[in-house]
């Protein structure tokens, strides 16, 4: 989900509105995938399909909830709408076809998504680090800035080999 997360966000910050479908598609592709991969992380809780749910793994999930909060500086209220977002654009978008589903107007802004998935995988890593093991990346977020400034570097140069390319089938619209 974090590179997902950070790909998107390269080929944004390259082209906020790329013109050919390729791209469109490519774009939200990456958001469809962090969204579905954070819903395993923070959606769902059952044991038995969502075992690396947050819930499933922490100990202390009291302590677990309030960290995290005050990590992403977010009330209990705020996590929830965040929450409820985020599993609406999989449940009706992502994951499944709902015929009765209207207009997607808004995404999810995935800020908090890739917040929220640092402090999970500081947590595991500090959790397994107590049984002695390790977990790399040894720095989620040194990894993060280096591979989203390799994907930038990379999106650049792959949109712009892309700037002549004519548009010939144009979107797909559904009725």
């Amino acid at each position: 989900m974090v590179r997902n997360i950070l790909l998107k966000r390269a080929l944004h910050t390259a082209d906020p509105a790329p013109r050919l479908n390729f791209w469109r598609i490519q774009y939200g592709n990456l958001l469809d995938l962090a969204v579905i991969d954070w819903c395993k992380l923070f959606g769902s809780d059952d044991a038995e399909n969502e075992p690396i749910h947050w819930k499933n793994i922490a100990d202390d999930q009291d302590s677990f909830r309030s960290a995290l909060l005050s990590q992403l500086a977010i009330t209990q209220e705020d996590w929830e709408t965040y929450w409820q977002q985020m599993k609406r654009h999989r449940d009706y978008n992502a994951a499944r076809h709902d015929p009765r589903r209207e207009e997607i107007t808004t995404y999810p802004v995935l800020d908090k998504a890739l917040e929220s998935a640092f402090f999970y995988f500081e947590y595991v890593q500090q959790e397994i680090g107590r049984r002695g093991w390790s977990l790399p990346p040894a720095d989620i977020r040194a990894y993060a800035r280096d591979f989203e400034a390799e994907c930038l570097g990379v999106a650049r140069i792959a949109l712009a080999s892309t700037k002549d390319i004519p548009e010939a089938v144009g979107p797909m619209r559904l009725p």
